[in-house]
């Protein structure tokens, strides 16, 4: 007897079809972050080696001025698909199987 082939219902984040994960609704331009000069991170004027993300725009670098209706400016959407998986024998209740290629996409 071998593994055990269960099809599942995943829920993992995709990138927004609507904005491409740029967060901006279609026809709407960003504009770049003053905080940080558009670079997405800080430095630290007391520690001049010390960065840290920005938090005016949370690391993008440029802020939203018309957020897009389908992903609320996320750039990330959840989305649920169906795989099939093979789970291995002996496997326990409660026990993690990680599965290749249905993890969450990146904003990248």
């Amino acid at each position: 007897m071998g593994p055990l082939n269960k099809i599942l219902d995943c829920e993992r984040l995709v990138r927004c079809g609507v904005c491409d994960g740029k967060r901006e609704a279609p026809g709407s331009q960003p504009s770049t972050c003053y905080s940080c000069a558009g670079s997405g991170v800080k430095t630290h004027s007391l520690f001049k080696h010390k960065e840290s993300i920005c938090q005016t725009c949370s690391g993008f670098g440029s802020l939203v001025k018309t957020k897009c209706n389908s992903c609320a400016g996320k750039g990330m959407v959840n989305k649920v698909t169906q795989a099939e998986v093979q789970i291995p024998r002996f496997v326990m209740d409660k026990d993690v199987v990680s599965i290749d290629l249905l993890g969450h996409e990146t904003k990248d």
